[in-house]
């Protein structure tokens, strides 16, 4: 006869590798496993909220470097237009960088797009163009319209004039 046969019931459990050994039959747990519902509610009220503010946090913010990189990618495109020999007019290179803004900006007139110096006809080849675009986070967000309020997002981008 085996060790195993000889023990008592309790004792066996103890041994078994597939039932834990704080579960004993005289447990309540063990004897009714439905028990355990409210924990698991209230478990789930205290980390959903936590969760949903982790996750949209994620998407604002994620947001938030998407506006940044259309924004750089505007402000270089309205830089290039000006910066042709063929460009008399600044309203020319303003458009150039609007353009590229409509694709994730519901409004583009919410951004500002300024172009230094003023006068583009008159300007002599190597002079330096800039080309600023930006904007208000809280103009341009998905979500919550005031979780960046007061943050500015903002592009530069410098070329010569040809």
């Amino acid at each position: 006869m085996s060790l195993l046969h000889t023990m008592p019931l309790s004792e066996t459990r103890l041994m078994s590798p597939f039932i834990p050994f704080f579960v004993r039959s005289g447990d309540k747990a063990a004897r009714r496993p439905g028990d355990r519902r409210g924990a698991t509610v209230v478990e789930m009220a205290v980390v959903m909220p936590v969760f949903f503010m982790l996750v949209f946090g994620l998407i604002e913010f994620s947001r938030a470097v998407m506006i940044q990189q259309t924004m750089t990618d505007a402000a270089r495109a309205g830089c290039r237009r000006a910066s042709l020999a063929s460009c008399n007019e600044s309203g020319v290179a303003e458009a150039a960088a609007r353009d590229l803004l409509t694709q994730v900006v519901n409004d583009p007139a919410a951004c500002n797009v300024a172009i230094t110096p003023n006068g583009l006809s008159a300007l002599e080849p190597g002079t330096e163009i800039t080309t600023t675009v930006s904007t208000n986070f809280s103009d341009v967000s998905w979500l919550a319209p005031n979780f960046l309020d007061g943050v500015t997002i903002s592009a530069t981008a410098t070329s010569l004039r040809e």
